[in-house]
């Protein structure tokens, strides 16, 4: 699977792509995705921000490694993604949308299984559909649509108006291109939102 993807430079991807995960989400991916005992699991994100996605894994007793271009804190390591040639299991990211594809190439080739954190709206279908979604390595999705609700002081809205997706992408474990890939749904709304 061969792609030229323009990779953007440092600055481009601090100014404007800093999107933090909410909780919920990653404990719907817990839940739908992976087995009950995920302790086991050697499990790395790579954009972790303010370590949302780690914190969730925690709560689930899972070892995981974080690093971050941008790290908030001295407790976060400093380093490139695109760069790193460290291997892991799983993969677990909510990656910089504008550099989406090169994130997802690289999971793809340094990890058994990736998950990556898209809003819908973020990926131009026929793109998308041609380079990822057709391809063995596209195993399935986790569809994730918030409901707004409005509270008792007829002000206060929570939820969201995007839907979000966890895309599962494997080299390792390939989707035979005669089955479709799986759909999953979660509400949000179950898990904490």
């Amino acid at each position: 699977m061969s792609r030229t993807v323009r990779i953007k430079k440092s600055k481009e991807l601090k100014d404007k792509d800093f999107y933090q995960t909410h909780p919920a989400m990653v404990r719907a991916l817990i839940a739908q995705c992976f087995a009950k005992d995920i302790s086991v699991m050697e499990v790395f994100d790579p954009c972790c921000g303010k370590k949302v996605i780690g914190n969730v894994f925690r709560d689930h007793m899972v070892n995981i490694y974080e690093s971050d271009l941008y790290p908030n804190d001295n407790t976060i390591t400093k380093a490139n993604f695109l760069k790193s040639n460290s291997e892991f299991e799983v993969v677990v990211m909510n990656p910089p949308y504008s550099d989406k594809y090169n994130f997802i190439d690289h999971a793809i080739t340094i990890s058994d299984r990736s998950y990556v954190l898209l809003p819908l709206d973020t990926s131009n279908y026929n793109v998308f559909h041609k380079n990822y979604l057709n391809q063995p390595t596209y195993l399935g999705r986790l569809l994730m649509t918030p409901k707004v609700i409005l509270h008792e002081d007829l002000k206060t809205k929570r939820g969201g108006n995007s839907s979000y997706a966890w895309y599962e992408f494997s080299d390792k474990f390939k989707r035979d291109p005669s089955q479709d890939a799986y759909e999953r749904y979660a509400n949000l709304m179950d898990f904490g939102l």
